[in-house]
């Protein structure tokens, strides 16, 4: 631990700026911008930037062009486009894009390829492809479940990739966080199936082999947590600050330094520094007033999780977060110059502290300690059944082995300082003024005190091996059940994922039976519609048939009747040798008429015909035979009309005797029906 406490300092808050947390915070060169967020059951999509120079507050958006959300990313891409990526609120996960570009102050919502919706991820800039960002994990998906898919989303192209990568893959996680240094990501923390995870090693990420890799990581290991914020500083840090463990939410921060150059994780030799211990109480009713005051009237920030940790420059900022109990922040907080972390060795430890860490950490290697593979039990508290309970701390072997060598040192400091103390009051006494008695008795109580001290030192170093022998034991009853506990494991995936791939062929095989169902279904429906218009059709073709038969065969008792009118017409005009001539005259037009009469009706039944086999032309063509058998029938009926007067006129004139006079035949047929324009006489 660090021994000089950060001095965070409070900056001036907005008064209609609401707490939140699961918002994003991203630096846009001496700006922090401010997305959405929840407070409780209200989520928000409003964007607040935070001048850095200035240290005010200005309210950017009142409303962004997408729904309220939480639990979404924000990065920053070309120093000028913020994309924005899923998320969720009450009711869904979202699986949308958007994009703001902070020149303009413009969204837009770009058509990208489907990506299943999910909230909790993780998002960060890939190292190694240019306009990428690289996205894992988080919850939701097509089954709704804590996802482990390490994917790229292009920005140019706007298509997603699944990268697939090789190694030790971690499992299915949210609320976790990914940060990224020189070609490697590292993933901490999170939330899965199981609960808050706990690993004793860090996933590590390769960018350029695509591979993930178990690292182990040495130093003060933090405690398991989830929905914590992290940041890479500028002096090339990974700092993690906060986040929720059990019911608790907790304030301390850890710091990691990190090579740069390095092209394979093998080489990785990181080690975690606690910078400031965690202070952040359990939450009761009864306390949460007094709680609520103390943690608006701090100077330093209070336990929180998903708040939002930002490194800009030397200055690290933290703003809002949940504090538990219905808490949620809206303050900010500053450290403005980050703290000296030391070495691996501590010069200022005494020599007797030294040498007993040095004998615990070469005992505890040499029997396959915290750097063991196969051992998990201790560092970062990885052991699944040791949870907090009514507020006591439970610790592996390998904390409680630290623990009680601190509480060795420590009597061991007490015991020298005591003679120190004593050893200066024997100088600050004159040797003039004492008695030599005196003397004497200061003498032998400081070579009793000696003896006591070295007793008990020899008394500490045994209980140390006590100690120590009981690690051993312990450490290999561990691993045996750890390695019982991780062929069972084992197991249990492999038969869940062969029910996962059997639950999916049925799935599958279900949809099909269903796709068949419904197309037999329509095919059904479109036969049974079929034979009912066939049937329709045939019956309206039956009718129509009937219909033209009767009128044709009308027509053609209508014919015989004009044919027997013209033979009589005919026997009656034989008398007359000039009537006759005018009669052979009509009987030709009458008989070219009729001709085209008989022509016209033969066309007539040819069409009945074709519009037998043609419904639709069929109604179109009887229509016109129609029409053109009313004109011929009513061209018929005048002609008819005419033989009939010129009849009544020619025996007229035949019984008169008047025939043949010049002059009376015009009078005579402008009385009887003016057949002038018809067959004129000259």
């Amino acid at each position: 631990m660090h021994k000089s406490k950060p001095k965070w300092q409070r900056l001036p808050g907005h008064r209609n700026l609401k707490g939140r947390a699961g918002h994003t915070a991203t630096l846009v060169g001496k700006d922090i911008y401010i997305l959405g967020g929840r407070n409780g059951n209200e989520f928000f999509n409003d964007m607040w930037i935070f001048d850095t120079e200035a240290e005010r507050w200005k309210l950017q958006q009142s409303n962004a062009p997408f729904s309220p959300r939480a639990y979404h990313t924000c990065t920053l891409l070309n120093d000028q486009e913020l994309w924005v990526i899923g998320g969720s609120d009450p009711k869904q996960m979202f699986a949308d894009v958007y994009v703001f570009d902070v020149v303009s102050s413009k969204w837009s919502n770009p058509n990208t390829s489907t990506m299943e919706p999910r909230g909790t991820h993780a998002a960060v800039l890939h190292p190694m492809i240019k306009n990428a960002i690289l996205i894992y994990g988080g919850y939701g998906g097509r089954k709704s479940c804590w996802m482990n898919d390490l994917i790229i989303f292009h920005t140019d192209t706007l298509q997603w990739e699944d990268l697939r990568p090789e190694g030790d893959r971690p499992v299915g996680r949210g609320y976790h966080t990914l940060t990224t240094f020189g070609n490697f990501c590292a993933l901490y923390g999170g939330k899965a199936e199981g609960g808050i995870i706990n690993e004793d090693k860090l996933s590590i990420y390769n960018a350029q082999t695509n591979r993930w890799s178990m690292v182990q990581v040495r130093g003060e290991l933090p405690t398991p947590r989830s929905n914590h914020a992290s940041a890479f500083t500028a002096n090339g840090m990974i700092v993690i600050h906060g986040g929720r463990h059990g019911s608790l939410r907790l304030s301390d921060w850890y710091v990691m330094q990190v090579p740069s150059g390095l092209a394979n994780e093998g080489n990785l030799d990181l080690r975690w520094h606690r910078v400031e211990k965690s202070e952040s109480p359990t939450i009761t009713k009864r306390s949460l007033g007094k709680r609520s005051l103390d943690a608006f009237e701090r100077d330093s920030p209070s336990g929180r999780s998903a708040h939002s940790l930002i490194s800009h420059g030397q200055a690290l900022y933290i703003f809002g977060g949940y504090g538990g109990g219905g808490l949620t922040f809206a303050d900010l907080f500053v450290l403005r110059k980050l703290p000296n972390i030391p070495g691996i060795s501590d010069m200022d430890l005494k020599k007797q502290k030294l040498e007993l860490t040095m004998e615990l950490d070469e005992s505890h290697e040499e029997r396959g300690g915290i750097k063991s593979d196969n051992f998990k039990g201790c560092g970062w508290k990885s052991v699944k059944q040791l949870k907090p309970h009514h507020g006591k701390q439970v610790h592996t072997p390998s904390v409680t082995l630290h623990l009680q060598a601190n509480q060795i040192n420590s009597n061991i400091d007490a015991a020298d300082s005591s003679k120190e103390k004593h050893d200066e009051q024997l100088e600050t006494k004159s040797t003039e003024v004492m008695e030599r008695n005196e003397l004497k008795a200061l003498s032998s109580f400081r070579e009793h005190s000696l003896s006591m001290l070295i007793l008990e030192r020899d008394g500490l170093k045994g209980d140390v091996r006590l100690l120590q022998e009981r690690v051993e034991t312990l450490q290999a009853t561990i691993n045996s059940k750890m390695s019982e506990e991780l062929d069972y494991q084992r197991k249990s995936l492999q038969q869940e994922q062969e029910l996962q791939r059997l639950q999916k062929e049925q799935l599958q095989l279900q949809l099909t039976n269903k796709e068949i169902e419904k197309e037999k279904s329509e095919e059904t429906k479109k036969v049974d519609f079929l034979k009912q218009e066939n049937i329709s059709l045939k019956s309206n073709l039956e009718n129509l048939r009937s219909h033209e038969s009767k009128k044709v065969h009308r027509l053609e008792q209508e014919n015989i009747s004009l044919k027997a009118d013209l033979e009589i017409l005919k026997n009656t005009l034989g008398d007359s040798e000039n009537a006759r001539g005018i009669g052979t005259l009509k009987i030709n037009e009458l008989e070219k008429k009729l001709q085209d009469a008989i022509k016209s009706f033969e066309a007539s039944k040819a069409i009945v015909v074709e519009v037998s086999n043609e419904r639709d032309k069929y109604k179109s063509c009887v229509q016109a035979l129609e029409a053109e058998l009313q004109k011929q029938m009513d061209a018929l009926r005048q002609i008819s009309s005419r033989f009939e007067g010129e009849k009544s006129f020619l025996l007229k004139m035949q019984r008169t005797g008047k025939f043949r006079k010049k002059g009376h035949y015009r009078q005579a047929a402008a009385g009887a029906g003016s057949f002038e324009g018809i067959c004129p006489l000259h």
